[in-house]
């Protein structure tokens, strides 16, 4: 069996931890994940899964894992392989110096493009239909390692980024054990990237979530999609954020760009764009309670104001 470590952190990545610790091949002697929130005191969703399980493994939450006693814990636990997928912290060349044959990261995308930590977003933005989840070895320079192995996916056309990180963490989950055996093989070989070819993703903010419908419906969508869960989708209604979290294209263009419109026919709170509208079925205002495109609708209406969104 190869003993192996897990890092990861959000709910997308426990299918691979799921899978490492049935198979008969690993040994997976600890997770090591991000700490939980400070706000909220909750632990990660893979620290959760590792303290559910009926015999529980060893679990690591470390603020630094980078810190002298967290790598001198890991060092103990004599890893001959350590596997990332969406960790959260920069390692250090002594901490990938630890496990014997190194560190293999599942990375979201076909590398060398979308290099960083927003590799789905980045996809969805550029309008590609395929994409890739990347098994590659860690080196100090971001996701710039030789290639393990590479799984083509295709991208659906209503997909978010947060249904294709999901959906592509499971199918990482089906061939992670093949990638860890690739690895740790003593005849295996990389395959370079191809620097020529590497791009970079862009760090996105807050405030890049503002939806502005004086623009096509088509490119308002890729956003919406590309924005879900963070940073969101949201625009303002008489001071008030409104964010959306259900958004679909529609065929016909009824509205000028930035009103709105109940249409009872479909069903949904239509809002018009320069192209043709965009469909809304659930939001929330101020961070309140999630309604319905009607609720919204309905709201509006009560109060009398415009119905145009800012």
């Amino acid at each position: 069996m190869i003993p192996v470590i897990f890092m990861g952190t959000p709910e997308f990545v426990v299918p691979v931890a799921k899978v490492l610790h049935t198979s008969e091949l690993v040994d997976l002697v600890a997770v090591i994940t991000a700490p939980g929130s400070k706000k909220k005191t909750l632990s990660s969703p893979v620290a959760m899964w590792a303290h559910a399980l009926s015999a529980p493994i060893h679990c690591l939450e470390p603020d630094s894992v980078n810190h002298i006693d967290v790598m001198r814990t890991t060092t103990a636990l004599t890893p001959k392989l350590i596997i990332t997928a969406a960790y959260g912290q920069i390692l250090s060349g002594e901490f990938l110096s630890i496990p014997s044959h190194g560190v293999l990261n599942i990375h979201p995308s076909r590398l060398p493009r979308y290099r960083g930590a927003s590799p789905v977003p980045s996809t969805i933005l550029a309008g590609d239909t395929t994409t890739a989840v990347s098994f590659v070895k860690t080196v100090k320079k971001l996701d710039a390692g030789d290639i393990v192995m590479q799984v083509p996916v295709d991208i659906t056309p209503n997909e978010t980024a947060h249904e294709l990180l999901c959906r592509m963490f499971h199918l990482a989950s089906h061939h992670v054990i093949s990638a860890a055996e690739q690895m740790t093989s003593p005849q295996f070989q990389g395959i370079p990237q191809d620097e020529r070819l590497a791009t970079h993703c862009q760090k996105f903010v807050k405030s890049d979530g503002r939806m502005h419908f004086s623009e096509p419906s088509a490119i308002l969508f890729k956003r919406y999609r590309a924005f879900q869960p963070w940073p969101g989708s949201f625009a303002m209604y008489q001071d008030k954020r409104v964010r959306f979290h259900k958004m679909i294209p529609l065929a016909e263009s009824t509205l000028q760009p930035w009103d709105f419109q109940w249409d009872p026919q479909q069903k949904i709170l239509r809002v018009g764009t320069t192209t043709t509208d965009l469909g809304l079925s659930a939001l929330t205002i101020d961070s309140k309670k999630k309604m319905s495109g009607r609720d919204f609708w309905n709201y509006v209406s009560a109060v009398g104001t415009s119905k145009r969104f800012s």
